[in-house]
């Protein structure tokens, strides 16, 4: 129905590049690991992402409610 997901590929080059790269090793790290290592993980790549730059950028953006201009950082 929705194809392989191995094929899928994130191409939206204006998210947060920071949030994306934690995304995706979730979800490689998710097939070798068992649920609570995997929760483990991403708890951890969850509390790196509020440390961000870039998340003070979206809070600022949508309370400005305009666009996010994330740096990556």
């Amino acid at each position: 129905m929705y194809g392989n997901n191995k094929d899928r590929k994130c191409t939206d080059s204006s998210g947060p590049p920071i949030a994306i790269r934690y995304m995706k090793e979730n979800l490689n790290r998710a097939i070798d690991c068992d649920l609570m290592t995997s929760l483990q993980i991403e708890a951890g790549n969850m509390v790196r992402c509020t440390q961000t730059a870039d998340r003070k950028e979206a809070v600022k953006a949508f309370m400005e409610k305009r666009s996010p201009d994330f740096k990556g950082q």
